[in-house]
C-alpha cells in the first residue's frame, strides 16, 4: 500500500463521529422492491393479535377487514352430532352404506344423488347404516350346485372368497372344495379358462369321494375299510389324470389322505382326522407353498400373490410366458436359416430359369444385398450355434451353418464381402440414376423444338405451381 492510499484510509478510519448519521435516529420506512425491499407477503399471521386467515382465504383479500374466527388453530368445521347424522341416513333410504354417503357411486350421481356426510361423519360408532359391508348372499336366488358350492367355501375359507384373476384366466381350487380341512394359500393356482375346464371333471369325482369319507360313521369298524377303498379311488383319478391330461397338468389335482384319529371328535362332534396331501406341487400355487390358512389370511394379501403367481396356460400362444419361448426359438431357427449355408440355399431356389444373368440390375442386387449383410448373418448364425454345450454337436452345427467354413473364417469373409457389398449397392444407385437421366436425355432430344418447348413450359408451370403451395 503506497502512502497515499495509507493516507486515505487513516482520514476515513479517523473521521469525526457526527458524520455517521445514527442509524437509530432514522425513520425506518419499507423499502420498493426495486431498492431491494422485501416480497410484500399477504395473508399470514398477524403479529400483534397472533389471529391467522381463515382456510379459504387468498392473500388476505377474502377476509380483508374482518377477523380471524381461528385464533387458537382448531378445526373449523363444526362436527355433526350423533343425532343429526341418524336423521340424514333415515331421510335417505336410496343411500344404502356408509360410503355411499361420503363418495355416491356414478349411476348415484347420474340420479342426481350427491355427497351427504363425510368421512368421518360415518366412522361415528353409535349411528347404524342399512348395511356395512358386501351384501350377503340370497341363497334363495342360486342353484342348488351353487348353493353347496358356496356353503363349501364359507366352511373352508371362512367367507366365501372372490378373488380377480387375470383375462382368460381363472383361480383354480387344487385342493377339493369338500370335506372339512381347511383351505391353506398354497391350495390356489391360476390357470386358463380351458385347463380349469379340462380338469373340472376330475374335480367333481374327487369331491364326492371327499364327503363321502366325512359322512362315514366311524364308530363302525367298516367305516376305516371303507375310507381305504375311498383313498385308493382317489389315488387312482390321480393316476387317470396323469394318463389323460398333458405333463403340465401335473400338481394342478390334489387331495388329502385321510387317517382318523379314533375316539377324537372337533366342538361339533365331528371326527377329527390327519389330513396328508397328495399330488399337489406347491411350486406351482399361488403362494409357492403350502402357506398358511385362507381363513386367517387377509384377501388383499391373497389377491397379491394371485397377481403375481405363475399362470398355466394349454396354449402356447395364450400363454406369454411359453409364448416367450416360441418367439425365442422362431428367431434363432431364423439365425440359422439365414446363415451363409441357409442364403447359398436361398439363392439356389430362387435361381431363374436360364440361371442369374449379372447384366441385369434384379439379378445384381439379390447378390450386392447378400454381400453386404454378409457380417451380421454369421454373427447371427455364431451366436446359436455357440450355445450347444456338446463340442461335436456345436462344431457340427456350425460347419452346417455356415457352409462349411469355421467360425473364423466365415467371419473374415464377411467382414471383407461387407464393405465390398454396401459399395457395390451405392454404386447400383449411382448408376441407375445416372441411366435414367440419360436415357430421358435421349427422349427429349428426339421431340421436335414445339414438343421441347411445350414439355418446358409444362415444367416451368409445375415448378411454379410447387413453390407458390
Amino acid at each position: 500500500m503506497d502512502i497515499k492510499d495509507y493516507a486515505q484510509m487513516m482520514r476515513y478510519l479517523t473521521r469525526p463521529r457526527d458524520v455517521v448519521p445514527d442509524p437509530s435516529s432514522m425513520v425506518q420506512e419499507p423499502r420498493p422492491m426495486a431498492q431491494g425491499g422485501r416480497i410484500p407477503f399477504a395473508g399470514g399471521t398477524d403479529a400483534k393479535t397472533g389471529m391467522g386467515f381463515q382456510k379459504g382465504n387468498q392473500f388476505g383479500k377474502n377476509l380483508k377487514g374482518k377477523p380471524s374466527l381461528n385464533v387458537t388453530g382448531k378445526n373449523q368445521y363444526t362436527p355433526k352430532t350423533t343425532k343429526e347424522i341418524q336423521a340424514i341416513i333415515d331421510a335417505n333410504p336410496d343411500y344404502i352404506t356408509p360410503k355411499n354417503f361420503y363418495e355416491p357411486t356414478d349411476t348415484m350421481q347420474k340420479k342426481g344423488m350427491k355427497k351427504l356426510l363425510t368421512l368421518t361423519d360415518t366412522q361415528n360408532p353409535n349411528v347404524v347404516f342399512q348395511r356395512k359391508g358386501y351384501p350377503p348372499l340370497d341363497l334363495e336366488k342360486i342353484t342348488a350346485t351353487d348353493k353347496k358350492r358356496t356353503e363349501a367355501k364359507t366352511r373352508l375359507e371362512g367367507r366365501s372368497l372372490q378373488l380377480k384373476s387375470p383375462k382368460g384366466y381363472q383361480v383354480h381350487h387344487i385342493m377339493p372344495l369338500a370335506g372339512g380341512e381347511d383351505l391353506k394359500t398354497g391350495d390356489y393356482a391360476v390357470v386358463s379358462k380351458e385347463m380349469n375346464a379340462k380338469m373340472s371333471k376330475y374335480n367333481k369325482k374327487i369331491n364326492k369321494l371327499v364327503n363321502e369319507a366325512y359322512d362315514l360313521d366311524y364308530n363302525k369298524t367298516e367305516s376305516l375299510k371303507k375310507l381305504k377303498d375311498i383313498n385308493n379311488k382317489l389315488f387312482d383319478i390321480l393316476k387317470t389324470v396323469k394318463k389323460d391330461l398333458p405333463k403340465k397338468y401335473k400338481g394342478l389335482l390334489g387331495f388329502n389322505k385321510l387317517t382318523p384319529v379314533l375316539d377324537t371328535f372337533d366342538d361339533k362332534g365331528k371326527q377329527v382326522f390327519n389330513a396328508e396331501p397328495q399330488g399337489i406341487d406347491y411350486k406351482k400355487s399361488i403362494a409357492g407353498s403350502q402357506g398358511d390358512k385362507v381363513r386367517d389370511t387377509k384377501k388383499s394379501v391373497m389377491q397379491r400373490m394371485v397377481d403375481n403367481a405363475p399362470k398355466f396356460s394349454s396354449n402356447p400362444f395364450f400363454d406369454p410366458s411359453l409364448m416367450g419361448k416360441v418367439i425365442s426359438d422362431i428367431g434363432k431357427g431364423i439365425n440359422v436359416g439365414l446363415g451363409p449355408t441357409g442364403m447359398i440355399a436361398l439363392t439356389k431356389y430362387l435361381e431363374p430359369e436360364g440361371g442369374y444373368d449379372l447384366s441385369r440390375t434384379g439379378d445384381r442386387l439379390g447378390f450386392e444385398a447378400e454381400a453386404a449383410l454378409a457380417k451380421p448373418l454369421v454373427s447371427g448364425a455364431v451366436s446359436v450355434t455357440d450355445k450347444i454345450k456338446n463340442p461335436m454337436l456345436r462344431k457340427i452345427s456350425e460347419r452346417a451353418a455356415l457352409a462349411g467354413m469355421s467360425p473364423a473364417m466365415a467371419m473374415r469373409l464377411a467382414r471383407a464381402a461387407s464393405p465390398l457389398g454396401i459399395a457395390s449397392l451405392a454404386g447400383e444407385a449411382v448408376y441407375n440414376v445416372g441411366k435414367l437421366g440419360y436415357e430421358d436425355q435421349k427422349r427429349f432430344n428426339a421431340l421436335s423444338p414445339e414438343e421441347q418447348a411445350a414439355e418446358r413450359a409444362e415444367q416451368e408451370k409445375f415448378a411454379f405451381d410447387v413453390e407458390g403451395s
